[in-house]
């Protein structure tokens, strides 16, 4: 089956060879008629992707810019409405959360009694590794974040099965002075990639399983999975980024911000990212001239290397080869113009572009 790609798409997987990085779209409304929800979910499937993961409004407004019509989303009735994000199974024992269908809860910990609060709320949280060792992070985030940082750095958030436990997480906790998240999650809700997102702008049936976000209202909508009136429109990706125009700020800080409040500066590993970054970039309003990314040559060796500790081997540098010292700046930019990449004065204060996994 042939399909329309927006745009290309990277086979790359971090720290490995073979899979998809930054986070694009594939549409198949010219290829493909509407279909049921099953049906969208296995053309999906076959182009090695998944249905689309709402995670913000920015999503809404990118899909907006590449398709008017009304879309399958990936957002679709869960098996088990609680769950803890390691998959383990939840026991009988653990307290009730007060949740709907509109409002997904999060449980966490305060005055060691278990709580269900909103997961968009920021706290503190418990992390664990494979070996049972529990890791509580004072940074303040959203449940998803939390998650996140937990399986990029820890494992996992933390699971607990029994009143061991239980005993171990609380006294490991005892530290912090607020409600600290763990790995419980309540929700009627799931995503078929299982990306993790609370993102919620809807209207809801009590009776339908799937959703659909609307051309008309820009809203999610719940829909009858059997109902073959929709668009195939799917994403694959693991990574988003995001150009930060304030503050601007020179290279080392730029970097800071972007491990404080994301994953670390933009790594561009191939043609691939960089046709996806040219074509979101083409689509931001008021941002011109160079913006860091992260790239920083060895002072001592000379060498160029991404933040994330992978070497550059795809470039695209300005004048087709890096930059050598002497003569060169040791921070790297992209041109958002002509998307060349160059060396630039560290202590510049340009925007700047961050990213972080899904």
């Amino acid at each position: 089956m042939e399909m329309t790609p927006l745009f290309f798409i990277l086979s790359f997987s971090f720290g490995q060879t073979s899979s998809h990085r930054l986070r694009t779209f594939l549409n198949f409304e010219t290829s493909v008629n509407k279909v049921n929800w099953t049906t969208a979910q296995d053309i999906c499937k076959k182009n090695d992707s998944n249905l689309v993961t709402l995670y913000d409004d920015k999503d809404i407004n990118e899909i907006r810019n590449l398709s008017k019509k009304s879309i399958w989303l990936g957002h679709k009735r869960a098996t088990n409405r609680s769950r803890w994000s390691n998959g383990k199974p939840t026991t009988s024992n653990q307290p009730p959360a007060d949740f709907t269908v509109e409002d997904p809860k999060c449980e966490g910990i305060y005055n060691n009694t278990w709580i269900a609060f909103n997961c968009s709320d920021h706290k503190p949280f418990m992390c664990s590794d494979a070996k049972g060792t529990y890791t509580l992070i004072e940074h303040q985030k959203t449940w998803c974040d939390a998650l996140r940082y937990c399986r990029r750095r820890h494992g996992d958030l933390a699971s607990i099965s029994d009143q061991d436990q239980n005993i171990q997480v609380i006294e490991k906790g005892k530290s912090s002075d607020l409600p600290f998240w763990i790995g419980l999650l309540h929700d009627y809700w799931e995503w078929d990639d299982e990306g993790c997102s609370h993102f919620r702008n809807w209207k809801h049936s009590a009776e339908n399983e799937c959703t659909i976000l609307n051309q008309y209202a820009e809203t999610i909508s719940t829909q009858n999975c059997s109902f073959a009136e929709f668009t195939v429109f799917c994403s694959k990706g693991n990574v988003n980024f995001q150009p930060v125009s304030e503050p601007k700020l020179n290279w080392e800080d730029a970097r800071d911000y972007c491990f404080e409040h994301y994953d670390g500066m933009l790594t561009i590993m191939s043609q691939e990212d960089q046709n996806v970054l040219e074509a979101r970039m083409k689509r931001e309003p008021g941002l011109s001239g160079h913006a860091w990314v992260g790239l920083r040559q060895s002072r001592i060796l000379g060498f160029w290397m991404w933040t994330s500790d992978v070497p550059v081997k795809w470039h695209n540098w300005e004048g087709g080869r890096a930059p050598e010292m002497p003569l060169s700046n040791n921070c790297g930019a992209v041109d958002l113009q002509g998307f060349k990449w160059s060396d630039q004065n560290c202590l510049v204060k340009r925007p700047f572009i961050c990213e972080w996994f899904i």
